[in-house]
C-alpha cells in the first residue's frame, strides 16, 4: 500500500508546471528601443512593471548584448509578478548597458513570498551578460529589483508558475479499488 502511495505522489508531482523563458522577443524591431516609465511589460502571463526604461531589439550596440531584445533599466528598477499566483524564478542573464555610470551596478532582489515573508539577495552587472542562477526563489507573489546604479540589462527570465496539478484521469477508478481491497482486507481480517 504504502509503495501505490509513493507511485501516486510521485506521478501527480511530476505533472506540475513547466519552465517558461521570458525573453522580450518580438515586441520591437532589431535596433529600436520601446520605452516604458511607470508602465507595465506583459509576457507569458507575467508582468514586468518598469519605473523607467526599454525593451531594445537584437543588434543594438551595448556593453552587454546577447544579439536578441532585452530589458534596459535606466531608473531605479522595476516589479516582475505572474499576476497575484504563485511563482518561481530560476534564473536570469543580467549585464550592463551603459559603464558610464559605473563599473559596476548591483541590483537588490526582493522576493515577496506568497502568505508572508520575504528572500533577499544581491547580484552584480560588469560586463556582458552572466546567468544568475537562483536556489530557493520559489512560492512568490512577486520580486523588485532595485539598481545601485542605472545601468543594468536583463534577458532570459526562467519562471515557473504555479499551475495546479492535474488529477490523472484514471486516478478516481485506482482509489476506488484501492478503497475495495482495503474494505475485503479488512472483512478477512475480522473472521
Amino acid at each position: 500500500m504504502k509503495k501505490i502511495l509513493s507511485v501516486l505522489a510521485f506521478v501527480c508531482a511530476a505533472s506540475g508546471a513547466q519552465a517558461t523563458t521570458l525573453g522580450f522577443e518580438g515586441v520591437v524591431p532589431d535596433n529600436s528601443l520601446n520605452t516604458l516609465t511607470n508602465q507595465t511589460h506583459s509576457e507569458s502571463g507575467f508582468n514586468f512593471v518598469v519605473d523607467h526604461g526599454h525593451i531594445q531589439g537584437g543588434l543594438i550596440s551595448r556593453p552587454a548584448n546577447n544579439g536578441t531584445a532585452t530589458l534596459l533599466i535606466d531608473s531605479t528598477g522595476f516589479s516582475l509578478n505572474n499576476g497575484g499566483a504563485a511563482f518561481s524564478l530560476q534564473s536570469f542573464d543580467l549585464g550592463q548597458w551603459s559603464t558610464s555610470y559605473g563599473p559596476t551596478t548591483n541590483v537588490s532582489m526582493v522576493g515577496t513570498l506568497m502568505g508572508g515573508g520575504t528572500l533577499t539577495q544581491v547580484v552584480t552587472a560588469s560586463g556582458n551578460f552572466v546567468k544568475q542562477t537562483l536556489t530557493g526563489w520559489s512560492n512568490l507573489t512577486s520580486i523588485r529589483f532595485n539598481q545601485s546604479n542605472i545601468g543594468a540589462s536583463y534577458d532570459n527570465f526562467v519562471v515557473n508558475a504555479a499551475a495546479p496539478v492535474p488529477v490523472p484521469a484514471g486516478l478516481p477508478l485506482l482509489l476506488a479499488g484501492m478503497g475495495a481491497f482495503g474494505f475485503m482486507a479488512r472483512r478477512r481480517k475480522a473472521s
